[in-house]
């Protein structure tokens, strides 16, 4: 973002964030956990890059309060953004820290259901699969992150069935989508390779059984629990849009924030994948531009105009040819007394429509940025 009075950018934006947190204590001691746990998140991403120490306590909380509602998972990934201790904690906060994120650890299953009266005591516990695809790849099997994989396709196929409904593909059609100029019969010689190569490399510290083929299909063990950030953003993004189209605006406020905090990156992709890994990061990207329009919108509408700023700001980023949200970040800037960074962010989108395009802004913002010259 543009660096405009940045000592009061700073305060101005330190000051919300405590607001809120404040807020959040009110709305926990009432027993609105929902609504606590949403400002807490709000806290944290406000004020990760601004004030350490309000983000670990924003975290802490938020994480305390997961543990109360049995979201272990959710709660995990929170503690482990605590990186020191909270000025309202023990003095115990390192070991407390470190237990909790293990005691979460091994309560997040959220694919396996609790183990029947008559199982056996000798009966292997639940594994768990973490697959992190946005910004970076990373592969965690119960608690131990994998080394890279030298076999890309056969992490090809691993990637492939997190995208599918319920981690399930037809033989036929991880063929296609992984070997689709190859003929079938190489190709299904390809997949028989790759798929036995990914077992020995999700397995190789023992446990259960990682990838099942049954009646022509090959999936994830049902056995398994599996954590993916991009099958979490799609969720929470899937029901932001959906509260906004209802109407919902709060709820989708809600949803939207969680799905952002989920979005660390666009979907890897390398030089081995093929078609169906760049379709899944542009619809990622797309969802993910999507929120931050929307959340944008919603702060701006609120009067927070230095949040909605970061949030279309981040958003041009990604797309500087978005003359609207152009229009909307120089509308929020000219509303913070910001002239010459509304100016700024005019001649930046203008710049690029004209070498990379050939065009000339839209009128509306021509209109605009006139007005903010006078």
């Amino acid at each position: 973002m543009i660096a405009v009075a940045p000592d009061l950018a700073h305060t101005d934006v330190r000051a919300l964030a405590l607001e809120l947190f404040a807020q959040s204590e009110r709305f926990s001691a009432a027993g609105l956990t929902a609504q606590a746990e949403v400002l807490l998140d709000q806290v944290w991403s406000i004020a990760v890059s601004r004030d350490r120490a309000l983000a670990d306590s924003a975290a802490w909380r938020l994480g305390w309060l997961l543990v109360g509602r049995r979201d272990y998972g959710a709660a995990r990934r929170w503690f482990e953004r605590v990186s020191q201790q909270p000025c309202d904690s023990e003095q115990t906060w390192g070991q407390v820290r470190a237990a909790l994120v293990q005691l979460c650890s091994q309560a997040a299953s959220p694919r396996v259901a609790p183990p029947p009266a008559a199982e056996s005591p000798g009966a292997a516990p639940a594994s768990r699969l973490e697959c992190y695809s946005l910004g970076r790849l990373v592969i965690v099997r119960d608690g131990v992150e994998l080394p890279p994989c030298p076999a890309r396709r056969a992490l090809g196929v691993l990637r492939y069935l997190l995208t599918r409904p319920r981690f399930t593909a037809k033989r036929e059609e991880l063929m296609e989508a992984l070997w689709p100029e190859v003929e079938p019969q190489r190709a299904a010689h390809s997949l028989h390779v790759a798929v036995s190569t990914l077992r020995r490399y999700l397995d190789q510290n023992g446990g259960q059984t990682s990838v099942l083929f049954e009646s022509g299909q090959y999936m994830l063990s049902p056995e398994l629990a599996v954590e993916s950030d991009a099958l979490s953003f799609s969720q929470w993004a899937a029901e932001g849009e959906s509260a906004w189209r209802a109407g919902n605006y709060e709820l989708a406020e809600q949803c939207y924030q969680r799905a952002v905090s989920y979005y660390a990156g666009d979907f890897f992709v390398d030089d081995a994948d093929t078609l169906w890994a760049l379709a899944e990061r542009e619809r990622l990207l797309s969802r993910f531009l999507l929120a931050l329009e929307r959340l944008g919108g919603i702060y701006a509408r609120r009067g927070a105009y230095e949040l909605a700023a970061e949030h279309f700001r981040r958003l041009l980023d990604h797309d500087s040819y978005r003359e609207d949200i152009c229009q909307q970040l120089m509308i929020c800037y000219l509303q913070l007394g910001r002239r010459d960074a509304a100016l700024r962010e005019y001649e930046r989108c203008s710049a690029a429509l004209s070498h990379d395009l050939g065009i000339t802004p839209m009128p509306a913002l021509q209109e605009l940025v006139a007005a903010a010259r006078q």
